[in-house]
């Protein structure tokens, strides 16, 4: 979940360099991939993550309905259509939040013995700050 002293924009921001860099890096990539994190799963919340920012900056945004229907992991999440931009950005966010989460502890131990690569994504000091 997103810490109460992280804004929605810091959220976005490293969420992003996680993303980008787990579906970039190929030694980051193959050692998620070990644990359950393919190419697609990554995809999958890149995609979600790009939506969500879109209706941060574009609240009154016209195509939900058809972010809804391209994405995989909104209807299997059952996200229902016709909500408000304000319960879609809530829910991809609780979604997000707790989707990241888990990655960022699959990424701790896949990359233990790599700490270059966990600064690479942005984890290595909060590695130290988490124990």
């Amino acid at each position: 979940m997103i810490s109460i002293n992280e804004s929605i924009a810091d959220f976005i921001v490293d969420t992003k360099l996680l993303l980008n860099c787990s579906l970039t890096d190929f030694s980051i990539k193959s050692s998620v991939e070990l644990f359950g994190y393919d190419e697609v799963k990554l995809s999958e919340a890149k995609s979600l993550l790009l939506i969500f920012e879109e209706l941060c900056e574009n609240p009154n945004n016209e195509n939900v309905d058809k972010y809804q229907e391209q994405n995989d992991f909104l209807k299997r999440n059952e996200v229902e259509d016709g909500q408000k931009t304000t319960q879609m950005q809530d829910e991809i966010l609780d979604l997000l939040s707790e989707w990241v989460s888990d990655y960022k502890k699959i990424v701790k131990i896949a990359l233990k013995d790599k700490p270059h690569l966990l600064e690479k994504l942005g984890l290595f000091e909060k590695l130290f700050q988490d124990t």
